[in-house]
């Protein structure tokens, strides 16, 4: 008995062997490194906003790069909101002479009655873009942007998020304006009014 089972090992040994020998596998495998870029291009100014309604002026030229397979997401946020100590100046643009002392809230003449809005929309320059649906927050055309687009303003210090996340293909080079729109305000000082606009972009 004991000579049976030594030889049956012996078999199975052997038929393992070549079972393991008939097929087998290997793996092929990339890596494409993570890709996130954003370059401002400023575009134009506004003219005299005491007499005249600006409509969708296009004031900044977005390019992204963004590879995340969830997409990404541009804050707009407002630096007069954290240059002035006091009131609320977000989303504003402000005459030149608040700078001189800003641990006080700018006066009606140094501030337009209204909040500036924004917009973006897609450049004809690229066809790169990513998204397979834009936010609500994007149209083909900021200059000239059908009824009823969805304008954004800065209101905060969290400033404004405009996400892209239905994504089919990464974005490469892909161009965006940005638009303003800012009404007129009749008893503004004359002079400059401004605010630094900072756009940033993270992945989803």
């Amino acid at each position: 008995m004991k000579k049976y089972w030594i030889i049956m090992c012996m078999l199975m040994g052997l038929t393992g062997a070549i079972q393991a020998g008939t097929s087998d596998s290997a793996v092929t495998s990339a890596n494409v490194a993570q890709l996130i870029n954003i370059e401002l291009e400023q575009a134009n100014a506004l003219g005299d906003i005491r007499m005249v309604e600006h409509n969708n002026i296009h004031i900044i030229t977005l390019t992204i790069d963004n590879n995340d397979d969830d997409g990404y997401t541009l804050k707009f946020q407002s630096e007069n909101g954290v240059t002035f100590g006091t009131g609320d100046n977000f989303g504003y643009m402000i005459h030149s002479s608040a700078g001189e002392d800003t641990s006080v809230t700018p006066n009606e003449g140094q501030k337009p009655s209204t909040r500036y809005s924004l917009l973006l929309g897609e450049s004809d320059t690229t066809v790169e873009y990513g998204h397979a649906s834009r936010p609500t927050e994007v149209v083909p055309d900021c200059t000239n942007p059908s009824e009823g687009a969805a304008k954004f303003q800065i209101s905060n210090s969290a400033g404004t998020d405009v996400s892209f996340n239905n994504v089919s293909k990464a974005t490469r080079s892909g161009v965006f304006n940005v638009c303003l729109t800012q009404s007129s305000d009749i008893q503004l000082f004359h002079g400059d009014f401004a605010d630094t606009i900072v756009v940033s972009i993270s992945d989803n």
